[in-house]
């Protein structure tokens, strides 16, 4: 998810509309593939024996609920979200997903640790991660599990990770049922149906961005814009 959304930003920065559109086919082949084979988004996949509500490891033949380096639960979990970046909204599709398998998190933990399995592992590792993935569900319920002073992940920093949530909280979460005539956008909605929209333009010209709901904005060049 990291290097296609990477093709599609370079592509409109450098004005090269093939490279961005392959970035564009990319990034949505593999959300639709995340969905459905690590998320199982509509229960299609997974078999009720497994036990679990998502997988960490997909091979040709199999899916399993592990990592490389250990069994420990939120790694597990955040295997699967690293790195967080605005890219990472796309992981917000289904809220009451979110809520459900966050909540489920501290029950795997305490199953783990009753085993006798724990190596080391930070009483709070991954926790900016858990939280910022929790925010796309319900952004208070975020915020409430971030511990600013706690654990980071190697490639996060508090300050992002603030930004995130913070943002969240005053936006909402993603809406997906309004789209734009440019890759570069997100909509939020908040709990009042308030909605935010945003729109970057990565060219060196001005571009008019038009959204299905019916809001346009211009853009100037090189600038993120928003708007309500």
């Amino acid at each position: 998810m990291n290097a296609w959304a990477g093709l599609v930003l370079w592509g409109e920065a450098t004005g090269d509309r093939r490279l961005r559109d392959l970035g564009m086919f990319l990034l949505t082949s593999e959300i639709a593939s995340i969905n459905q084979y690590w998320f199982d988004l509509d229960r299609q996949v997974l078999a009720p024996e497994y036990g679990k509500p998502f997988a960490s490891m997909v091979f040709g033949g199999k899916y399993a609920y592990n990592t490389w380096w250990t069994q420990e639960p939120r790694q597990i979990f955040g295997i699967n979200l690293l790195p967080i970046t605005p890219a990472s909204t796309y992981l917000g599709v289904n809220p009451d997903y979110i809520r459900k398998v966050v909540a489920a998190l501290p029950g795997e933990v305490k199953a783990y640790q009753k085993r006798g399995l724990s190596d080391g592992t930070p009483a709070d590792i991954w926790q900016d991660v858990v939280a910022s993935y929790a925010a796309l569900g319900d952004p208070d319920a975020g915020f409430a599990l971030w511990n600013r002073k706690g654990s980071v992940e190697g490639g996060e920093t508090r300050s992002r990770t603030l930004y995130w949530l913070s943002s969240l909280k005053e936006m909402g979460t993603p809406d997906f049922s309004v789209t734009a005539d440019t890759p570069l956008y997100s909509v939020f909605k908040d709990k009042n149906g308030v909605r935010t929209y945003l729109a970057y333009n990565a060219r060196s010209a001005p571009v008019k961005v038009t959204f299905s709901s019916g809001k346009s904005v211009d853009v100037p060049p090189r600038s993120l814009v928003r708007t309500r």
